[in-house]
């Protein structure tokens, strides 16, 4: 295809087009949440897979010709998004938009421009103004892209040290673009094109066909939303027939596995899974060396375990239990956790960061930290 862009995007458009290394290519792209760790991206995890045909728009913004694309990385469903954390200031971004309004096969590239001080869709044409503030379809800094995508719905954090963890759910990236929507991103080290991760994904508007959830016997009603969530997403298994326990003790190993199979999002628990999770946990930095994984998970553990996968972000104001310590390790923690609505405190004004969690405790804590609607008021 030809290209008229200027010298750096065809940089990074070169970039963006090195072939993805194939997950999924008999069963089709992966489906599902996905969090992308750009301190440690794994492209393999990605997939590549798709058959779209796809209109680019060219540097005079007017539609090329149709090309067949074959490189979806991964499909969104409604209810489930994307995420990506380790995002710089220092880092360029590359994005582009597509949507196949008329149903004609054919997604066509559409433009997001800045007006007024907030980014809008541009309404469709077959040639745009080349007035227009274009944000999309050029280098961008990162900074630029967090606000875009948080305006169109998005949850945007950072850490102390600025670092960022971006998510963009599917129903809000698709109430933007009035239906299903393509998303080409690239994510580069400083102005140049050194790619650091990049993917095409599908959002859309209809939701993943789900699989059969386990019915439980022993699970009492003000957990049962919760590990009906845990338990269909492959997060969590019952613990013998059709028991659950949600009340016992829920250990460091387990909690850290059911959050190693929330970011992982693949659907279906594994009998590796307990390893694989203390060996990602131990990477994070989340454990370490004196760690004893057989320990009951306080919910000091809980919520800092927690707020590490989420990317460490700061809450508006401290927190003001009786029992937690303006410099407790986990202070930041439970401040950031009780303001998103994951746990709350007690009528005493304490926190109890030092009360073990039992398994329905847990559940519930990852329900709420996965699915915002149902967080606290």
């Amino acid at each position: 295809m030809k290209k008229r862009w200027f010298s750096l995007a065809l940089a990074l458009m070169m970039a963006l087009s090195l072939a993805v290394p194939a997950f999924a290519a008999e069963n089709g792209a992966p489906v599902g949440s996905y969090t992308v760790d750009l301190d440690k991206p794994d492209d393999a995890e990605m997939g590549a897979d798709g058959e779209f045909t796809v209109r680019y728009l060219t540097s005079s913004r007017s539609y090329e010709e149709p090309n067949l694309r074959v490189d979806l990385t991964r499909t969104i469903p409604q209810g489930d998004s994307f995420t990506w954390t380790g995002l710089r200031a220092s880092h360029t971004t590359y994005f582009r938009f597509f949507t196949d309004l008329d149903n004609d096969g054919t997604y066509d590239e559409r433009l997001v421009i800045k007006e007024s001080e907030k980014y809008v869709l541009a309404p469709y044409e077959e040639k745009y103004s080349v007035s227009l503030t274009q944000i999309s379809g050029r280098p961008q800094p990162a900074g630029t892209f967090a606000s875009m995508l948080e305006e169109m719905g998005g949850e945007l954090s950072q850490d102390s040290s600025g670092v960022m963890t971006l998510a963009i759910p599917s129903n809000s990236l698709c109430q933007f673009f009035g239906g299903d929507t393509l998303f080409e991103w690239g994510i580069m080290r400083g102005g140049g094109s050194d790619v650091v991760a990049k993917g095409t994904m599908l959002f859309t508007a209809e939701e993943q066909t789900a699989e059969p959830v386990p019915e439980f016997t022993d699970v009492p009603e003000w957990c049962a939303q919760a590990v009906a969530w845990a338990a269909g997403k492959g997060v969590a298994q019952g613990t013998g027939g059709d028991k659950f326990t949600p009340g016992n003790p829920c250990t460091h190993e387990q909690i850290l596995t059911f959050l190693y199979r929330a970011v992982r999002n693949k659907g279906a628990a594994a009998a590796e899974d307990m390893a694989l999770a203390l060996e990602w946990a131990r990477e994070k930095g989340m454990i370490g060396d004196f760690f004893d994984p057989k320990d009951g998970c306080t919910r000091a553990d809980a919520v800092s375990y927690i707020w590490q996968v989420k990317g460490s972000p700061e809450a508006e104001a401290a927190g003001s239990f009786t029992d937690v310590d303006a410099d407790a390790a986990y202070a930041a923690a439970v401040s950031w956790a009780v303001e998103t609505g994951i746990v709350e405190g007690y009528p005493d004004g304490g926190f109890q960061p030092g009360t073990v969690c039992s398994r329905g405790v847990i559940a519930t804590m990852l329900h709420r930290t996965y699915v915002p609607e149902a967080r606290l008021k």
